[in-house]
C-alpha cells in the first residue's frame, strides 16, 4: 500500500469513529427523548386521558429509539475496532479521538493549491492531465 493510500485511509478511518460517536450522541439524545414521551403517554392512559392506540404507538417509538440506538452503539464499535486494525493495535485498544482544529487564518486559494500540488504527486498528475486537456480543446 501506497504511503499516500495508507494516510487515507487512516484519516478514513479517523472521520468514521468521529462521525458514529456524534451519530450514538444523537441516537442517545432521541432515546432520551422518547423514552420520556412514552413514560408521558403511560401517565395519562394510566389516568384515562388517552387511548390505549397512543400508549402503543409510542412504546413503539421507544423501541426504535433503543434499537435505533443500538445500532450506533454497534456502528461506533466497529469504527473504533476498523480505526485500530489500520493503526496496527489490539482491538479492545481505547480509541479516544477529537475534531481538529483548523487555522482561523484566511490562507489564498492559489498559495493552497500550489502547496497541494506540490506536496501531492497525484494531484500535480491530475492538474497537468487537466492543462493538457483543455489545450486540445482550445485548438479544436
Amino acid at each position: 500500500m501506497r504511503m499516500l493510500d495508507l494516510k487515507l485511509a487512516v484519516a478514513a478511518e479517523y472521520i468514521e469513529v468521529l462521525r458514529s460517536t456524534r451519530h450514538l450522541q444523537v441516537a442517545n439524545a432521541h432515546l432520551q427523548h422518547v423514552r420520556a414521551q412514552a413514560e408521558d403517554i403511560r401517565r395519562e392512559y394510566e389516568m384515562g386521558r388517552t387511548p390505549n392506540s397512543r400508549l402503543l404507538a409510542a412504546n413503539v417509538d421507544k423501541a426504535n429509539g433503543e434499537a435505533a440506538a443500538l445500532k450506533a452503539e454497534n456502528r461506533l464499535r466497529a469504527a473504533k475496532d476498523a480505526f485500530n486494525r489500520r493503526m496496527g493495535r489490539p482491538f479492545d485498544a481505547p480509541v479516544r479521538l477529537g475534531w481538529l482544529r483548523l487555522p482561523s487564518e484566511k490562507q489564498d486559494l492559489d498559495a493552497l493549491v500550489a502547496t497541494a500540488l506540490a506536496v501531492r504527486p497525484d494531484l500535480a498528475v491530475l492538474d497537468s492531465q487537466f492543462c493538457h486537456l483543455m489545450a486540445e480543446a482550445e485548438r479544436a
